[in-house]
């Protein structure tokens, strides 16, 4: 018998589908939700980090993916302030400061999930 979700899991599910849906909608009729700009590159990317992070909160390495999502694009994000590294962001990405503050946000709780993570499952598992 499969164990039941773990927090970590269920944080990488939710993520990987917003991401999807993120990646989906900018492909099709960009922007998302009229604040956050975007281009077909980072809206694939957006799209292969959605399939990944619902894949591995169902099979596994949710762990590793949550980690992996929150040094991105904490690095990502705060790379927008920074003053040369913000023309390659906005060339290569089209980011713009809603997508950055948004970058922080996931990159910050996906480390905070990582950390916390098996805290939180084992103080809400059922026994």
């Amino acid at each position: 018998m499969k164990s039941p979700l773990r927090t970590l899991d269920f944080y990488c599910i939710i993520i990987g589908a917003l991401l999807l849906v993120q990646g989906i909608y900018n492909l099709l009729d960009p922007p998302f939700l009229g604040v956050f700009t975007s281009n077909p590159l980072h809206a694939v990317i957006h799209v292969l980090l959605g399939i990944t992070g619902i894949w591995t909160g169902l099979r596994g390495g949710a762990q590793v993916y949550a980690l992996f999502l929150g040094i991105l694009l904490l690095t990502l994000g705060i790379s927008y302030f920074v003053a040369p590294l913000n023309e390659v962001l906005v060339n290569l990405f089209n980011v713009n400061a809603p997508v950055a503050w948004l970058n922080i946000i996931i990159g910050g709780v996906s480390l905070l999930v990582v950390v916390l993570g098996k805290k939180l499952a084992s103080r809400f598992s059922v026994q």
